[in-house]
C-alpha cells in the first residue's frame, strides 16, 4: 500500500472516530423525533413527519483509477451516507420542510443542508416556495439521497456528477403546480429564481498547467474540482404524466450568470423520460450545457437505464451513460490527456430487496475515459508536475452497496 493511501486510511479512521459522538447525537434526535411523532399521532395530530435515508458502499477497481469515493485499487469501504428529513404542515395551506445529509468517505466527513423551505399552496395549480429548495431538473432531483429508489450505488455521473450543469438545490423562491388535462394525464411545472452552487470537475486544467510550466500548474491545481455560483438563475421544468400508467416525459432548463467566470451566462437544457411499471422500468435523461466562457464550448451528458424485477424481490438492471466536453481550444482535444474530457460507462446490477425500503446491491462497471474516474489527485498532480502524463483510460469496478429508508 502506498504512503499516500496509508495516510488517507489514517485520516479516514480519525474522521470516523471524531464523528462517532456526532452520529450518536443524530440517532438520539431521530429517536426523540419519532417519539414526538408517535405521541402526536396518538393524539390525532399527524402533521409532523420524520424520514431517514442511508446507504453504504464499498468497491474495488482493477487499476490506480478511483471510482469516485466508492472504489479504488486497494479497496474502499468508507463511503457512508445518512440523511434526515423533517416536514410539517403548519396549517391547511402551509408546509415547511428541511433535510440534512452527512457523507463519510476516505477524505473526511461532509455535512450539507439539502434544503430548507416553506410552501404556501394557493391551490393545486399554484404553490409558492421560498428558502433553499431542491432544483427542479430531471427525474431524481427531489430524491437525490434516497438510494433505495435507484438501481445503482450512485446516480449517473453524466447528469448528476460534477458536470457544471445542475445543483442539489437553489436559494431563492419559486412557483409550482399541477394541472389535470383529462384522460388521466396531467401537466406538472416548477419554476424558480435565485442562486445555485453547481459542482464542476475540470481535470483538463492540469494539461494547461503542464503546457504553461510549473508556475501555471500550481495556479490550476485548485481548479480541478470546485463549485460555480450561478447568480440570478431563472429556471423551468415541465413534466407531462401521460394516460399510459407509469409513463411521463418532460423537459427542463435554466440560465444563470457564473460568478466564478466573470458573470458570463451559462445555459442548461435537458429532457427526461420514465416508464415505471410493476416489474419493468425504463429511464433516460439528456443534458446540454452552453457556456459563454472563453474556455468551454459545450458539455453534453445522457444516460439510459432499465431494470426488471423477478420473484418480487430480485431486480436486474443495466445502464449506459456518457458525458463529453467540447473545448474552444483544440490543443487539448486530441493526443495525451484527451481522455480527461470524456466519460462513458456500461454497468449491470443485481439487487435484492428484503423489503421495498431495504436493498442489497451488487454491480459491475466498465468505464472508458478519465472525466470522473482517475487516480487520486495528489498522484495525478505529481505525474503532471514531472511531465509524465500516463493515464489508464479504461477501468473496471466491482461495487457492493446497501440502502434503507424509513
Amino acid at each position: 500500500m502506498s504512503a499516500i493511501r496509508k495516510a488517507q486510511v489514517r485520516q479516514s479512521f480519525r474522521g470516523l472516530s471524531t464523528s462517532l459522538a456526532f452520529w450518536v447525537s443524530v440517532l438520539t434526535v431521530i429517536q426523540l423525533s419519532m417519539a414526538t411523532s408517535t405521541s402526536r399521532a396518538q393524539e390525532g395530530d399527524e402533521r409532523v413527519s420524520v424520514h431517514g435515508f442511508a446507504h453504504w458502499s464499498a468497491g474495488y477497481t482493477n487499476n490506480e483509477n478511483e471510482y469516485g469515493h466508492i472504489a479504488s485499487e486497494d479497496g474502499n469501504y468508507h463511503h457512508l451516507g445518512s440523511t434526515l428529513y423533517f416536514g410539517a404542515a403548519l396549517a391547511e395551506k402551509v408546509r415547511v420542510a428541511t433535510q440534512t445529509s452527512f457523507i463519510v468517505h476516505h477524505e473526511g466527513t461532509e455535512t450539507s443542508i439539502d434544503f430548507a423551505f416553506a410552501e404556501y399552496a394557493f391551490s393545486d395549480a399554484l404553490k409558492f416556495k421560498i428558502g433553499q429548495i431542491p432544483q427542479a431538473f430531471g427525474l431524481y432531483s427531489e430524491v437525490l439521497r434516497v438510494a433505495t429508489l435507484r438501481p445503482f450505488a450512485e446516480l449517473p455521473s453524466s447528469i448528476y456528477g460534477p458536470t457544471g450543469g445542475i445543483s442539489d438545490s437553489f436559494k431563492g423562491f419559486g412557483f409550482s403546480g399541477r394541472f389535470e388535462l383529462g384522460d388521466d394525464s396531467a401537466l406538472v411545472y416548477d419554476s424558480y429564481f435565485g442562486d445555485l452552487e453547481v459542482p464542476f470537475n475540470a481535470p483538463w486544467h492540469v494539461l494547461e498547467g503542464e503546457a504553461e510550466g510549473e508556475e501555471a500548474h500550481d495556479d490550476h491545481a485548485d481548479e480541478h474540482a470546485h463549485s460555480d455560483c450561478m447568480h440570478d438563475a431563472v429556471g423551468l421544468k415541465l413534466t407531462v404524466e401521460t394516460p399510459l400508467d407509469g409513463l411521463k416525459v418532460g423537459a427542463a432548463g435554466y440560465s444563470g450568470a457564473c460568478v466564478t467566470d466573470g458573470y458570463k451566462r451559462r445555459y442548461v437544457f435537458g429532457g427526461h423520460l420514465e416508464y415505471l411499471g410493476n416489474e419493468f422500468f425504463l429511464r433516460g435523461e439528456y443534458m446540454h450545457v452552453l457556456h459563454e466562457s472563453s474556455e468551454i464550448d459545450a458539455l453534453n451528458g445522457f444516460y439510459i437505464e432499465a431494470g426488471y424485477t423477478l420473484f418480487e424481490s430480485l431486480q436486474l438492471a443495466a445502464q449506459y451513460q456518457a458525458a463529453f466536453v467540447s473545448l474552444k481550444d483544440d490543443e487539448f482535444s486530441s493526443g495525451p490527456g484527451s481522455s480527461l474530457l470524456d466519460h462513458q460507462e456500461i454497468a449491470a446490477s443485481i439487487n435484492y430487496f428484503f423489503d421495498p425500503r431495504f436493498v442489497l446491491k451488487f454491480s459491475y462497471h466498465y468505464v472508458m475515459g478519465n472525466r470522473f474516474v482517475l487516480p487520486h489527485t495528489e498522484e495525478v498532480e505529481s505525474q503532471f508536475a514531472a511531465g509524465n502524463l500516463d493515464l489508464t483510460e479504461n477501468t473496471q469496478a466491482l461495487i457492493i452497496s446497501t440502502a434503507f429508508s424509513f
